[in-house]
């Protein structure tokens, strides 16, 4: 008897003006995720898409080049393979006009990843409000979708997503930039040492509704820590990287790899002369 088989579709609007819109919408019906996009953008500000690549994909194809027509719409159009896929694209945006831009709001990412099916999260990371986008500059965001694997799909389930960023001239007036910045990192012993084990502690920002996330696994699945400074104990090589999120955008440090530990030490023996020493 053939085993009936669903398919998960995924699907991804995008506009850029005075603001941007996104949003994405999945029904379920075999073990593989489709992501169709398409983006638009005003030409009120003249703000507009430049590039959209590629930047990571696990057990992920892109079906269809990213394709940009008159800088005014981009089409995506993707296929994650089953629970524990990801797709990363890098976008970036231009300010061709002739007054500066400034990143004044970002919304919905938040109250929409908190809606069921959970399975799905799509957030951006790279941009928050305050960001500037001056005339003749250009600046690059990532999109990411993830199919957790933690989480239980079920065979028919659908969700729309979207998200606003909003853009304002930029005038003195405007919102200062936030204090959410990209975190640090510290080892207790340096790479270029051996060692049993090593420590790498997290420095995030402070600020109020902040979350603290780390991975273990180059950005594929994420844990949520409980402070601002946080320890992670390795004992052998691996991987760190640390994320804080408003809830609105994201920003994400450098992966920090973690080598030359060894957990089986050789003993050392030192064999000298047993024989007693006398004087003469």
């Amino acid at each position: 008897m053939r085993r009936k088989r669903y398919n998960k579709y995924v699907y991804m609007i995008l506009l850029l003006g005075t603001f941007v819109y996104m949003a994405v919408g999945y029904s379920i019906l075999t073990q593989i995720v489709k992501i169709e996009g398409t983006a638009s953008i005003s030409s009120t500000w003249n703000i507009l898409f430049t590039k959209i690549e590629e930047k990571r994909m696990h057990l992920a194809t892109t079906k269809t080049p990213p394709i940009i027509t008159d800088g005014t719409k981009a089409t995506i159009d993707v296929e994650l393979d089953e629970p524990g896929s990801q797709a990363v694209y890098e976008v970036t945006v231009a300010n061709r006009g002739t007054l500066d831009a400034v990143v004044k709001d970002i919304k919905g990412v938040k109250e929409v990843n908190e809606k069921a099916p959970k399975a799905i999260q799509f957030y951006i990371n790279g941009i928050v409000v305050g960001d500037s986008l001056n005339v003749n500059q250009e600046k690059t965001f990532e999109v990411v979708v993830t199919w957790n694997k933690e989480i239980e799909s079920t065979s028919e389930i659908s969700k729309e997503i979207s998200f606003t960023i909003d853009f304002g001239q930029k005038a003195s007036e405007n919102v200062e930039r936030p204090s959410m910045s990209i975190p640090t990192y510290t080892m207790d012993i340096d790479n270029t040492l051996w060692s049993r084990e090593k420590n790498v502690t997290i420095h995030y920002p402070e600020g109020e509704g902040y979350s603290y996330q780390y991975s273990l696994d180059e950005g594929l699945t994420w844990k949520i820590t409980p402070s601002k400074e946080y320890t992670v104990k390795f004992e052998k090589e691996g991987s760190i990287i640390g994320r804080v999120s408003d809830g609105k955008s994201s920003l994400t440090g450098e992966l920090q790899r973690v080598v030359n530990i060894e957990r089986n030490v050789p003993e050392a023996v030192v064999n000298g002369n047993t024989d007693a020493w006398s004087t003469s």
